[in-house]
Parts: structure tokens; sequence; C-alpha cells
């Protein structure tokens, strides 16, 4: 870390810290929290000592400098979180209005295609092991294209349409896995965790831990006792020196 000349360490982070808390607030969306701004302000500010050319008060750059960086960063990961929001909202409207057509279904996976559909198949049967008992009448009478009104048509298919989302789901989990790609960590890592955290359960970083010991591979943990998902009160000092140090000795 570049520290400007007639400042110490102390006095750098404690300047940081400041911007960092008075801006926060503004930047907030989606999932992005005060705090998790605040720590993202922590470590643009850090990055930009080493544009500080003294020509002015450190407090006075990093407000125009953290400012300048949050409004792109929200700016571009606002816009990939909502609209990928948006767009999902969008899909599950357009399933009710345009549900799966189960006899379709039912006439591909039990015509002459069968055996070239086997996953089809298999949803299929899942849909039939599932099936609540007050919807099997209705169900039977959508499977043999027997009139049904609207409103328990729609109750249906949207039971099918929950069964095909979660088989894709547990492909799509499987891949997006931190397990699936922990053999290819390169560099250092730092895991930090609040112990009662009930956003991201401690067992989920421990799985990862466990991984990578599996794995043969080095990485640093770290809890936060008694804290939730974001480290707050005083203890937060000590999260952004933690991190700001981890850098600062791996970057050296």
């Amino acid at each position: 870390m570049k520290i400007p000349k007639g400042m110490n360490e102390t006095e750098v982070v404690n300047t940081i810290l400041k911007i960092s808390k008075k801006l926060a607030h503004k930047y907030t969306f989606a999932s992005y929290e005060v705090e998790d701004i605040e720590q993202e302000a922590f470590l643009i500010g850090i990055a930009g000592l080493n544009k500080y050319d003294q020509g002015r008060p450190l407090e006075n750059f990093m407000y125009v400098h953290i400012n300048n960086r949050l409004k792109t960063f929200k700016r571009d990961n606002y816009y990939r979180l909502e609209h990928g929001a948006a767009e999902k909202i969008q899909k599950s409207k357009k399933d009710i209005l345009e549900p799966l057509d189960i006899h379709e279904l039912y006439h591909i996976a039990t015509g002459d295609t069968i055996s070239e559909d086997a996953e089809l198949s298999e949803t299929l049967q899942k849909i039939d092991d599932q099936l609540p008992s007050s919807m099997r009448g209705d169900y039977l009478k959508l499977k043999n294209n027997a009139p049904l009104p609207k409103n328990r048509k729609a109750k249906v298919m949207s039971f099918i349409q929950e069964i095909i989302e979660e088989e894709e789901n547990e492909k799509g989990y499987e891949q997006a896995s931190l397990l699936t790609h922990a053999g290819n960590l390169k560099g250092n890592l730092l895991l930090i965790h609040g112990t009662v955290d009930d956003v991201v359960v401690m067992q989920h970083n421990f799985a990862l831990v466990k991984k990578f010991v599996d794995l043969g591979i080095q990485m640093d943990f770290f809890p936060y006792p008694m804290h939730k998902h974001n480290v707050g009160g005083k203890d937060r000092v000590h999260l952004m020196e933690k991190v700001l140090y981890y850098v600062i000795d791996n970057n050296k």
C-alpha cells in the first residue's frame, strides 16, 4: 500500500474508511447492502492510492475517486443483476400465460421416439410420482385432452413447470458449485465467514474448506464469531484490516 508523505498507515486507512462509510448508502442496489458497498469502496480506495499525487488533500481525492468508481460499479452490476431478474420475471409470466402442453408431452413420450428421449420419459415419470392426489383428476383430464377450467389447468401446469425447472436447476447447481471447480484455484484465497450467518450457512464454507483439504490445496479461512452475513460494529475495522493486510502480504 502506498502511504502518502506526512501520513501514517492508520491515518490513511481511517480516511478511506470515513469516505467509504459516507458514500456507501448512496450506491446500494439489488442484494448489495450498505456493508457490502462500504467494503467495495474501501478496496477501491486502497487501489486508488497509486493514483494519488498529493496535489490536494487525500480526503478530497478519495471522495471523488471512490464516488466515481462506485457509480461505475453500480452501473455495470445493477444492469446485469436487475436485467437478469427482469428476464426471469418475464419468463415466469410467459410460463403462466403459455404453459407447457401436457398432452403433447405425453404424445412425445409414448410415441415411437420414446427411446430417443429417455430424459423426457424420466421427467414425466417424476410428474406421475409427485403429483398431489388433489390434482390427479385434473391431470388425467389434461392427459386425455379433456376440457378443464383455466384456473385448474394453470394450477396443474404450474406444478409440472416446477418439477421441470427443479431438474434443470439440479444440473445447473452442479456446474455452478465451487466444489466442482475447487481444483482450478490459482493463487491465494482468503475465506471469511460469520459463524451465525443465516444467509450462507457455515456448513457451506466448511464443505469448501474440506474440498480444498482433500485436494491438497492450501488456502486461508477466518471465522468471525457471533456475526451474521455481514461483519458490523467495531469488528468491521478488524475485517477491513484483515482483508487489507492479506492483499498487501500476498502482493509484495
